[in-house]
């Protein structure tokens, strides 16, 4: 939710938006655009993908943070071989004469990772991975929720951010479907930006998001005869909303401490549970941070 200039790396806030002819949203409320800095949107977007340090910085300031390290991964050419099909149907694996190229291939840096929570344990050490049998160095962890433990750490002082201030910012870690379209709570006002979260009104300040995705996909199993899918089907197009979204939230009415402390701790590095199939597939993961005293 905030852009850097390229020059000078001045940073824009769309939180604090400039009012214009409004705009109306399909909630029927005023929507308002941001100020933006010149030049391309292309080149001002913050990079993808930031440390959990630096999501501790970020969440709890409305200051620039400055980012280490913004590529994950570096290109390098890889020499590629063709197979001579002719052969190969005879299960020859022979590769073809002269057929040689070079293509670019990313490979993550020697100290990033994935992190991932399996169901079987494996042995630490090499292993080949995926269809192309990539070569991936496997260990463990001591803690089961590294995200959990980096955010824990700061969440008191969340806390105590927004009772002073009574507004928040919701953020998307995880791509979002929700059963209000764009929006992650039910709306309680017609054509009113107030909206309903476990016992706490909240109105909308603004929100910041790119546009929706479409995701879809084909449902396989393996014994359709016994099963209630008999055969192969398309999976229903769902509009998520797309990962780092930036919604600002003021709590409305009476909130007391409880209550408040309450919110954080089942949404902060939680799931919006309305829509419970796709919650369990990993989207409408988010997490919490502080806002600004109005």
């Amino acid at each position: 939710d905030l852009f850097r200039k390229a020059k000078d790396c001045d940073t824009c806030y769309s939180a604090f938006p400039d009012k214009i002819d409004p705009l109306k949203s399909d909630h029927g409320f005023d929507l308002c655009c941001p100020k933006i800095p010149d030049g391309k949107l292309d080149t001002l977007y913050p990079p993808e993908f930031i440390s959990l340090s630096e999501i501790g910085d970020y969440r709890l300031s409305l200051e620039g943070i400055k980012i280490t390290e913004k590529e994950l991964f570096v290109t390098e050419d890889r020499v590629g071989i063709a197979l001579d099909t002719i052969k190969l149907r005879a299960n020859n694996r022979t590769v073809e004469e002269t057929k040689f190229c070079t293509t670019p291939y990313n490979r993550l840096r020697d100290h990033v990772g994935f992190y991932c929570s399996l169901d079987k344990t494996l042995a630490n050490g090499p292993l080949k991975l995926g269809s192309e049998s990539r070569l991936v160095y496997v260990s463990n962890i001591t803690t089961s929720n590294i995200i959990e433990q980096k955010l824990k750490q700061s969440r008191d002082a969340l806390v105590t951010k927004i009772m002073n201030t009574k507004t928040f910012r919701l953020i998307l870690l995880q791509h979002g479907i929700f059963e209000h379209g764009w929006m992650p709570f039910k709306q309680t006002v017609a054509e009113k930006n107030i909206f309903d979260a476990d016992g706490l009104k909240l109105e909308l300040l603004f929100a910041f998001i790119q546009p929706p995705l479409k995701i879809s996909g084909y449902s396989f199993e393996k014994n359709p005869k016994t099963t209630p899918q008999q055969g192969i089907s398309l999976k229903p197009m769902k509009h998520a909303v797309p990962a780092g979204a930036v919604y600002m939230f003021r709590i409305s009415g009476e909130a007391t401490a409880s209550t408040i402390k309450t919110f954080v701790d089942n949404y902060d590095n939680g799931k919006i549970e309305k829509n419970t199939p796709y919650t369990k597939m990993g989207f409408n993961h988010v997490m919490l941070g502080n806002g600004y005293k109005l």
